[in-house]
């Protein structure tokens, strides 16, 4: 071969050497966020959750493990409901963005399935379900109970309504402000038994302050969102007052018997959120003492209370104490009294099972 050839396919495979050399040292990339910064859990459990991307009106089902397991995409609804377990879900009141007509239509997604079906009566909302032909279900005016296909209703007061199923499972807390309300704190409060046969709700109370915001299944209670918060007995209706008078909880979530409130402090010129402590079942409260912002979405394990800020999960705790527990956090969602789980930016659904810090995260 000759000498000047020899040289040139010499420095050639240096060339290719030295490309694949730097090509082994250079760092990779982070693969970019599996779900934007603004995704919130809706529902979950420990099988699986629905998340929604309020940008872009995208709801998507993940098992435990974060897989895909359907998408719905451009759909507005009023409310998602997990069919007997996540991510197998019920979207009410859906309809398609942008559309002139509010959406009333009920989305099914069992298994790799989906069915889009007319609901019996209009304003129909389903709040616990255990299959397309096992639900309760609230419209303008009446609580609807199908069981193995079978309906019964039972009237209800027209008028705005807020639920919350209670940890346990056994009770959806039902509050209705009437139309005819004379102010934004009459709301009635019911309670509906998941396991009754026929449609019933029994009045727990004829006016609170304001709409249910978390129910305690170790208490048998629920804590109204209002000025102040109230906690009320579900069995008695009794009412007692269970943060300072001058907060107004926004937000609200019970581990246990630990009550754990998003408050603003009234008649502040700024708008600033703190987190509320209170053990419901001594009535004690902790001082307020910490300043809340990010996510609008609260969850409990233990002890404390949980919620996502810049990306990081923040645990608060009594005394006033706030601690960075994970890191890569989109959203936190409280599962079953004392647990909780978090979507991180890799897109996984993980368990929360303590106020301290992973050793991964620290």
């Amino acid at each position: 071969m000759p000498r000047t050839l020899g040289r040139l396919c010499a420095a050639l495979l240096t060339a290719v050497l030295l490309t694949a050399v730097a090509s082994c040292t250079r760092s990779t990339p982070a693969p970019p966020p599996a779900y934007a910064a603004g995704t919130v859990i809706v529902a979950a459990d420990g099988h699986g959750a629905v998340l929604m991307d309020p940008a872009t009106n995208t709801f998507t089902g993940i098992t435990a493990d974060g897989a895909k397991a359907w998408t719905e995409k451009d759909l507005t609804t009023s409310g998602v409901t997990c069919v007997r377990a996540c991510p197998d879900a019920v979207l009410s009141g859906a309809g398609p963005v942008g559309s002139a007509v509010p959406g009333n239509d009920l989305v099914w997604h069992i298994g790799s399935g989906r069915q889009d079906v007319a609901p019996p009566t209009a304003d129909f909302q389903i709040v616990r379900a255990e299959s397309a032909s096992d639900y309760l279900a609230v419209d303008a005016d009446s609580l609807r109970s199908v069981r193995d296909g079978r309906s019964s209703t039972a009237p209800l007061p027209a008028g705005n309504r807020q639920y919350r199923v209670s940890p346990d499972g056994t009770e959806v807390v039902l509050s209705i402000r009437s139309a005819g309300a004379g102010s934004a704190g009459d709301w009635a409060l019911y309670t509906v038994s998941t396991a009754q046969p026929a449609a019933f709700a029994r009045l727990v109370a004829g006016t609170t302050p304001g709409p249910v915001g978390c129910v305690s299944s170790v208490q048998h209670s629920a804590v109204t969102l209002s000025t102040p918060a109230l906690e009320v007995d579900l069995a008695t209706g009794q009412a007692k007052q269970v943060l300072p008078a001058d907060f107004h909880t926004s937000l609200c979530t019970v581990s246990g018997s630990t009550l754990f409130a998003a408050a603003v402090k009234m008649g502040t010129t700024a708008v600033s959120q703190s987190v509320a402590t209170a053990d419901l079942a001594t009535g004690s409260r902790l001082p307020v003492q910490f300043g809340f912002s990010g996510s609008q979405t609260l969850a409990g394990v233990g002890t404390c209370g949980l919620a996502t800020s810049g990306g990081n999960l923040v645990a608060y705790q009594g005394g006033g104490r706030s601690d960075i527990v994970r890191r890569g956090v989109i959203d936190a969602y409280t599962v079953a009294d004392g647990e909780a789980v978090v979507l991180t930016d890799r897109g996984a659904l993980e368990p929360v099972h303590s106020c301290t810090a992973d050793a991964k995260q620290r």
